[in-house]
């Protein structure tokens, strides 16, 4: 069966608009990932300085900054290796 022009047309949004939407929705799930990481790092950093009887919060603030860095570079990581494709 022959498409028609106009629903050729159609079949070539629907594609771009899918493509869209996966894009959209990586980026959405990085983002809860993220913040995921930093609320379960926190708390481990937390957990940690109560063990350690320590004052103040540098375990948590140091898993915490860890935590972030590393998750950044697998971003950086992630997207260049996209660019490369």
């Amino acid at each position: 069966m022959k498409l028609l022009p106009h629903r050729m047309i159609n079949k070539g949004k629907k594609k771009i608009k899918d493509k869209n939407v996966r894009i959209y929705s990586q980026y959405y799930g990085m983002a809860f990932q993220i913040f995921g990481l930093l609320i379960v790092s926190m708390l481990i950093g937390m957990k940690l300085d109560s063990y350690f009887n320590n004052e103040t919060n540098y375990i948590a603030a140091f898993l915490t900054v860890i935590v972030l860095v590393a998750y950044l570079y697998k971003v950086v990581y992630t997207l260049s290796k996209e660019d490369n494709k």
